[in-house]
């Protein structure tokens, strides 16, 4: 981490921090401080991939989907193998990157990870659609049609 004189702990990151938080992946459409920034979301504060989403929004006007996010931040902690902890440097970069957008934690919540996967409408739409006709799922409609989600 850079030391920047005057700036408290916490506030003092060169602009390769996010690059090294998130181990040369990005999500798409997004730089990589903006990825780091989604990480930080996902791992630190326990919101849902949705309110994740939401923000990431407001701060970058990139539209992403809830399960994109869940996607990414799961595929961050896998490539991360056993070390599954977050050192110091790591937890102070994504308080600084949570402090530059608005948000300040004092305790970390649930990491994204951890909560079920979302599933959009669209996805199960998809989903249902590859089902045998015969089969109807997950409420008949008359002639055994499916039911489309809305």
């Amino acid at each position: 981490m850079s030391s920047l004189p005057g700036l408290p702990v916490g506030l003092r990151r060169s602009p390769r921090s996010a690059a090294k938080l998130c181990k040369g992946i990005k999500m798409e459409g997004l730089t990589a401080e903006q990825s780091g920034l989604l990480l930080s979301l996902a791992h630190y504060t326990g919101w849902s991939a949705d309110r994740i989403r939401l923000k990431i929004k407001e701060v970058t006007n990139v539209d992403t989907k809830a399960e994109d996010v869940w996607s990414f931040h799961w595929r961050w902690v896998m490539d991360r193998g056993e070390k599954q902890e977050l050192c110091l440097e790591e937890i102070e970069v994504m308080q600084s990157m949570l402090r530059s957008v608005g948000e300040s934690l004092t305790l970390s919540g649930k990491p994204l990870h951890l909560t079920i996967q979302p599933v959009s409408h669209d996805l199960a739409n998809s989903l249902i659609a590859l089902l045998p006709p015969t089969l109807s799922f997950p409420y008949p409609y008359p002639c055994g049609t499916l039911m489309k989600l809305t």
